[in-house]
């Protein structure tokens, strides 16, 4: 929030010459971006211009807060998503494929020619070290793209010639994923506590 603040700010503060909350000195264009990034939050460019409320404070505050609230109850959906798929993949599907490594190395499907077991080792990746990444939410964007790629292999090579129900199982796995290639693990994830320390 800090590194958009004083771009989206200033800009507005320092050229424009808008209403600003009372007491607000009007200065020179340096002093300006200075005293901006300590005062005003990011938010309170985007709450402006969307309800032109000004300067009024009540609202600005109120606003914010929403903002806040619409955060947190969206990373609370990513995280259910995220144990949710990572569980359902790692003990249904991943770890059994790990626990039983030695017996399906050999008989393995080989949908893309790599050979069984190398094909194998891909799946276990996926399924087991990807799913484990997503539940905590390291790496969220990275390790759900072999996780889809997975699933993607799975409905459309491994059951290309089967009914739609054999597929539908593979891309009820591979909509979530893609949709946390785009979304991220969200405030409740390792990532978000490591891009915090790093700020």
């Amino acid at each position: 929030m800090s590194l958009s603040l004083s771009s989206c700010v200033f800009s507005e503060y320092a050229n424009s010459g808008p209403e600003f909350p009372a007491g607000t000195k009007r200065t020179n264009a340096k002093e300006r971006r200075s005293s901006v990034s300590s005062s005003f939050p990011c938010v309170y460019c985007r709450v402006k211009s969307a309800s032109g409320m000004g300067g009024d404070r009540e609202k600005f505050e109120q606003a914010e807060e929403d903002v806040m609230n619409d955060s947190t109850t969206a990373s609370i959906g990513l995280l259910i998503l995220r144990i949710g798929i990572g569980s359902f993949m790692l003990f249904a599907h991943g770890w059994g494929k790990l626990a039983g490594f030695a017996e399906l190395a050999d008989k393995f499907p080989d949908p893309i020619g790599l050979g069984s077991t190398l094909s194998l080792a891909l799946a276990v990746f996926a399924e087991v070290v990807c799913s484990l990444l997503i539940i905590f939410g390291l790496g969220t964007r990275l390790a759900s793209v072999p996780f889809l790629v997975t699933m993607l292999v799975a409905a459309f090579v491994v059951h290309a010639d089967d009914p739609w129900g054999k597929k539908e199982f593979a891309l009820l796995y591979a909509i979530p994923a893609l949709s946390l290639v785009f979304t991220g693990g969200g405030r409740f994830s390792l990532d978000h506590l490591i891009r915090k320390r790093r700020s």
